[in-house]
C-alpha cells in the first residue's frame, strides 16, 4: 500500500483520457447518476481539448487514483478571477492515503501562482468526510448567502 508521498500530481493530458473518464464515471456513480462510458469519455475529452476546465490527476502505483476539476470564473464584486472547484474524487481503493489533500494543495498552489482571488466549492450536506477535508485545508463554510439552482 502506497501513501501520498509516492503519489504524483500533475495536470491531465489527452493521454489520460481513458483512465480519467473511468474515474469520472465512478465519481458520477458516487452522486447517484448513471452515465455511460461513452458520455463520460466525450465529456472529459471535450474539457481537455477545449481547455475550458483545469484538470489535475493523481497517479499512484502506476495508475490514476483521483482527479480534481476546476472551472475558471470571475467575481464581479472583487473584480478578480475565481475558481470553481467542481469535482474532486479519489477512487475507493486509494482513499485515506492523503491523495485528496494533495490534490487540494496542488489547486491552491496553482491558484496562487495564477493570482486567483478565491476557490469556491460545494458539497452535499451529508458528505461529512468531504466537509472535514475542506475545513482542514482552510475552506470556510459560507452561511450568509442562499444559493439557488434551476434545471433547464
Amino acid at each position: 500500500m502506497s501513501d501520498s508521498n509516492s503519489t504524483q500530481i500533475r495536470e491531465a493530458s489527452i493521454e489520460d483520457l481513458g483512465e480519467l473518464a473511468e474515474l469520472f464515471r465512478q465519481y458520477c456513480r458516487f452522486y447517484a447518476t448513471s452515465p455511460t462510458e461513452e458520455s463520460c469519455t466525450a465529456f472529459i475529452k471535450e474539457r481537455l481539448v477545449k481547455s475550458d476546465s483545469l484538470l489535475f490527476v493523481a497517479k499512484s502505483e502506476g495508475k490514476l487514483a483521483g482527479f480534481v476539476q476546476i472551472y475558471p470564473s470571475f467575481s464581479s464584486v472583487a473584480m478578480q478571477k475565481v475558481w470553481i472547484l467542481n469535482d474532486l474524487f479519489v477512487s475507493r481503493e486509494y482513499r485515506c492515503r492523503g491523495i485528496a489533500g494533495k490534490l487540494l494543495k496542488t489547486v491552491e498552489k496553482n491558484g496562487r501562482t495564477k493570482n486567483i482571488f478565491s476557490i469556491k466549492l460545494a458539497t452535499e450536506v451529508t458528505n461529512h468526510l468531504a466537509a472535514k477535508l475542506y475545513q482542514s485545508h482552510g475552506f470556510k463554510r459560507i452561511d450568509n448567502f442562499h444559493y439557488y439552482s434551476k434545471k433547464l
